[in-house]
Protein backbone atom coordinates (compact mmCIF):
# COMPACT_ATOMS: atom_id res chain seq x y z
CA UNK A 1 0.00 0.00 0.00
CA UNK A 2 1.18 3.51 -1.01
CA UNK A 3 2.38 5.96 2.06
CA UNK A 4 -0.42 8.12 2.92
CA UNK A 5 0.69 11.63 3.93
CA UNK A 6 -2.32 12.43 6.32
CA UNK A 7 -2.12 8.31 7.85
CA UNK A 8 -4.58 5.90 7.30
CA UNK A 9 -8.24 7.14 7.16
CA UNK A 10 -10.08 4.20 6.36
CA UNK A 11 -11.77 4.41 9.94
CA UNK A 12 -11.55 7.92 10.09
CA UNK A 13 -14.93 9.92 10.62
CA UNK A 14 -16.62 11.90 8.48
CA UNK A 15 -15.98 15.10 10.50
CA UNK A 16 -12.07 14.05 10.57
CA UNK A 17 -12.12 13.83 6.59
CA UNK A 18 -13.25 17.21 5.85
CA UNK A 19 -11.06 18.86 8.55
CA UNK A 20 -8.27 17.48 6.30
CA UNK A 21 -9.57 18.31 2.96
CA UNK A 22 -9.83 21.57 4.05
CA UNK A 23 -6.12 21.46 5.08
CA UNK A 24 -5.18 20.34 1.72
CA UNK A 25 -7.72 21.85 -0.71
CA UNK A 26 -7.02 25.92 -1.20
CA UNK A 27 -9.29 27.91 0.48
CA UNK A 28 -11.65 29.56 -2.14
CA UNK A 29 -14.54 30.57 0.32
CA UNK A 30 -17.43 29.44 -1.85
CA UNK A 31 -15.63 26.61 -3.28
CA UNK A 32 -14.25 25.09 0.24
CA UNK A 33 -18.43 25.54 0.97
CA UNK A 34 -19.57 23.58 -1.73
CA UNK A 35 -16.66 21.13 -1.69
CA UNK A 36 -17.13 20.47 2.24
CA UNK A 37 -21.15 20.60 1.69
CA UNK A 38 -20.43 17.90 -1.19
CA UNK A 39 -17.87 16.05 0.80
CA UNK A 40 -20.09 15.68 3.46
CA UNK A 41 -22.94 14.00 1.08
CA UNK A 42 -20.85 11.35 -0.21
CA UNK A 43 -19.53 9.99 3.26
CA UNK A 44 -23.33 10.46 4.80
CA UNK A 45 -24.28 8.44 1.90
CA UNK A 46 -21.17 5.79 2.10
CA UNK A 47 -22.39 5.72 5.88
CA UNK A 48 -25.44 3.90 4.69
CA UNK A 49 -23.50 1.20 3.45
CA UNK A 50 -22.10 -1.98 5.57
CA UNK A 51 -18.40 -2.10 6.28
CA UNK A 52 -16.00 -1.13 8.51
CA UNK A 53 -13.88 1.14 6.37
CA UNK A 54 -14.89 3.62 4.00
CA UNK A 55 -12.94 1.65 1.10
CA UNK A 56 -15.14 -1.22 2.03
CA UNK A 57 -18.19 1.27 2.30
CA UNK A 58 -17.35 2.28 -1.31
CA UNK A 59 -17.04 -0.98 -2.44
CA UNK A 60 -20.23 -1.90 -1.25
CA UNK A 61 -22.05 1.15 -2.66
CA UNK A 62 -21.01 0.13 -5.94
CA UNK A 63 -19.59 3.34 -7.00
CA UNK A 64 -16.19 1.75 -7.65
CA UNK A 65 -18.24 0.92 -10.74
CA UNK A 66 -17.87 4.41 -12.34
CA UNK A 67 -21.08 4.04 -14.12
CA UNK A 68 -22.35 7.28 -12.13
CA UNK A 69 -19.66 10.13 -11.44
CA UNK A 70 -20.19 10.86 -7.80
CA UNK A 71 -21.09 14.80 -8.26
CA UNK A 72 -24.68 12.99 -10.40
CA UNK A 73 -25.73 11.28 -7.21
CA UNK A 74 -27.34 14.07 -5.32
CA UNK A 75 -28.44 15.98 -9.11
CA UNK A 76 -30.80 12.37 -9.27
CA UNK A 77 -31.61 12.50 -5.23
CA UNK A 78 -32.80 15.89 -5.72
CA UNK A 79 -34.90 15.09 -8.13
CA UNK A 80 -38.47 12.52 -7.55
Amino acid sequence: MPPRPHGNLDTATAEQIAAIADEIWPVVRSRSFERRTGLRGVLARLADFPGETWQERWLASGLDAGTTPVRDLFAMSSHP
